[in-house]
Parts: structure tokens; C-alpha cells; sequence
């Protein structure tokens, strides 16, 4: 696989205390999409495995700078 070549913006929200999915995999997933996709966006929650206000807040923060074309490269 080429450096870039997923041609999507990808979000990651993860749960510092998750036990279903745990950070160690959220970080390795987040370096994986830093490299192979357009842009990688990574965001850690003092929470376990859920979504909360904040998250959803900076989800559809991301998606809005998406929208308007000012998402930069991470």
C-alpha cells in the first residue's frame, strides 16, 4: 500500500479507559491512517467504550471543517 492512498478523511475517538477496544489498538490504528489516508484525526476520552457530548461535539466539528474543504493534513 501507497502513503496516501486511502482517499478518505478518517476520525478516531477513543476511551483512555476502554477495556472492549483498548487505546494501545486505537493508537496503532491512528498511526496506520496517518500514513496510508488523506488525512487522520485522533481523539482520546477519559471515558470506557461509548460516545459521549464531547464526542459527538468534536465529530460533528470534524465533519463541519470537512464540509468546508479547511481540513489539513495531520
Amino acid at each position: 500500500m501507497k502513503s496516501q492512498e486511502i482517499e478518505t478523511a478518517v476520525f478516531i475517538s477513543q476511551g483512555k479507559k476502554d477495556i472492549v477496544i483498548p487505546p494501545e489498538v486505537g493508537h496503532q490504528l491512528f498511526d496506520f491512517f496517518r500514513v496510508y489516508a488523506q488525512s487522520a484525526t485522533y481523539h482520546e476520552y477519559d471515558v470506557g467504550h461509548g460516545i459521549t457530548m464531547e464526542t459527538a461535539r468534536d465529530a460533528y466539528e470534524w465533519t463541519t471543517t470537512l464540509k468546508l474543504g479547511k481540513e489539513s493534513l495531520n
